[in-house]
Parts: C-alpha cells; sequence; structure tokens
C-alpha cells in the first residue's frame, strides 16, 4: 500500500482528520439512503440524545485509531476482542439492563476465546518484542480500553434512545450521530493538527485521497448494516456479531493458508463454539416461550 511504501516522516498521521472525512461521508451516505427509502416524514426524536451517542461514538473510534500509533493493529485488533464485556457492563449501570448468568458466561467464553484465537496475528507476542517500548504499549493499551468503555457507553444510549424514541429509523441513527461526530470531530482536528497540513499531504499525494474515499466509504457501507441491527436488536447482538466475525475470520485464514493451530487455540475454538452455540439455544427457548405465553393469553 501507499502508507507501507512511504518513509514514517511522510506517512497520513491525521487520525482526527481521517475522522473527519469518515463521518462527512457516512452522515452522506444515510441521508442519501434514507432520502431513497424512507417515504414517510422524519418520526419525532431527540437531537441532544443523538448528539450524546455521537460523542461517545466518536470518542470511541477515535481512541481505537490513536492507540494503533503505539501498538501493532493485531494486539489492537485482540483487545477488542472483549467488546462484547463493556457493551454488557454499560448496558447494566446505564440502562440497568439484566442478564442471566447464563448470558454472562457466553459472553465471556467468546470473548476469552475469540481473544485465545487472535494470539496467533501476534507473531511478536514477548516480552523481547516489547522491551523498551513499555511506556508505548501501555499507552496503547490505555486509549484500547478508553475506546472500549465509551464502544459501551454508547450501546446503552443508543439502547435507552430506541426505547424512547421508537420511531428513529437505523439510518436517522446513523445520519445525526454522524453529523454531530462530524462537528465534534472537526473542532478537535482544527485545534490538534488543523486542516492545512492533511491537505497539504493528500495533495502531494493524490493516491492517498483515494485511499481515504474508499475507506470511508466501506465505513459508511458497514455502518449501515451495524446501526440497523443495533436498531432493531440490540447494541450486545451487533458486538455478539462482529466479535464473532473475527473469529471466523481468523479461523478461515488459517485453514485456507494450511497454518497449524496451536493448542491455546484449540480451546479457543471450543469457547466460541460453546458460548456462541448456548447463546442461541438461550434466545431461541426464550423466544419459544414468550410465544406460547402469547397463545396461551
Amino acid at each position: 500500500s501507499l502508507h507501507d511504501a512511504l518513509p514514517i516522516c511522510e506517512r497520513f498521521t491525521f487520525t482526527a482528520f481521517m475522522l473527519v472525512v469518515q463521518c462527512a461521508v457516512n452522515a452522506v451516505v444515510a441521508f442519501l439512503v434514507r432520502l431513497i427509502t424512507q417515504r414517510a416524514k422524519t418520526a419525532p426524536q431527540s437531537l441532544l440524545e443523538h448528539s450524546k451517542c455521537a460523542a461517545s461514538y466518536v470518542t470511541a473510534m477515535y481512541m481505537s485509531n490513536r492507540s494503533l500509533n503505539y501498538i501493532p493493529y493485531p494486539l489492537a485488533v485482540l483487545a477488542k476482542s472483549c467488546k462484547m464485556i463493556p457493551v454488557m457492563l454499560m448496558g447494566v449501570l446505564i440502562r440497568k439492563q439484566r442478564y442471566s448468568t447464563v448470558e454472562y458466561l457466553c459472553v465471556g467464553a467468546m470473548s476469552l476465546g475469540t481473544a485465545a484465537f487472535a494470539l496467533r496475528k501476534i507473531p511478536s507476542f514477548s516480552a523481547d518484542a516489547f522491551s523498551g517500548v513499555d511506556t508505548a504499549v501501555l499507552i496503547g493499551i490505555l486509549l484500547n480500553i478508553t475506546s472500549l468503555v465509551f464502544d459501551g457507553t454508547t450501546g446503552a444510549l443508543q439502547g435507552r434512545l430506541s426505547e424512547v424514541y421508537p420511531g428513529a429509523t437505523s439510518l436517522d441513527y446513523m445520519m445525526f450521530q454522524n453529523a454531530f461526530a462530524f462537528l465534534f470531530v472537526s473542532v478537535v482536528a482544527f485545534f490538534s493538527t488543523g486542516f492545512h497540513e492533511p491537505l497539504s499531504f493528500l495533495a502531494a499525494y493524490p493516491q492517498a485521497s483515494l485511499d481515504l474515499l474508499l475507506f470511508s466509504l466501506c465505513s459508511a457501507m458497514g455502518q449501515i448494516a451495524i446501526f440497523y441491527v443495533v436498531r432493531h436488536h440490540s447494541a450486545l447482538a451487533c458486538s455478539t456479531i462482529t466479535t464473532t466475525r473475527k473469529f471466523f475470520t481468523i479461523l478461515f485464514s488459517i485453514l485456507w493458508f494450511g497454518h497449524d493451530l496451536l493448542p491455546l487455540q484449540y480451546v479457543g475454538i471450543v469457547l466460541v463454539f460453546a458460548g456462541l452455540g448456548t447463546n442461541i439455544y438461550v434466545k431461541y427457548a426464550r423466544s419459544r416461550n414468550t410465544a406460547s405465553g402469547k397463545k396461551t393469553l
């Protein structure tokens, strides 16, 4: 890629500006899709609540991207494997949700299993690999933990929004929250690096502009699906999907390229499938009980 071909001093390091473009494209795509697909008028909803979600959401993204300046990408992915845990905990703290012991165990099993499996993607995961850069690694890990906390907060706030304003659609979520996120992160970009430096970089390397646009469009396509799941199911369901997707991506890569599985990864496979299977069964049994209760009534 262009990024790898450039010397470190000439690489694109403007995290806030990248998020400005990403949020702008997300909001515009949501507006256009909404314009085409939604015939009815916009349902009543709170812009203040959307702005709270946006502040939490863009903070999580910013912290996650900033952490990549301090730790390798595979290590960041490893941390994100535990995203379901803060989503569940923030749901309890903010929305007063209740989960069964089985659900806690399922989330723990899937998180630990995916994390154990992702360890293979860190070829230099050893004490020697981090010698001399302990401070940088610590900063990266702290940024990732902060990102996870705000991921969980975002899910809880979005869940509360769906309860108070049930008429809001997933495209409303995506458009309003990215529009507010664009405003918030624009202020951060202005006071950190400004806009002259990143725009000068893009002018000097036109290929980077195309990469940034394609990245943002891919983000927008993914967000359409993500916001749909969050709106019509839950933030925890969305985190479950994205976590298991990471697991199956790594598993497919290992099988496709003929890599040997480590003993720890066999444990990871058992944990993920046990947690996922139990979670599906519990939800299926619960839906059947609910349906039978309605029939009785």
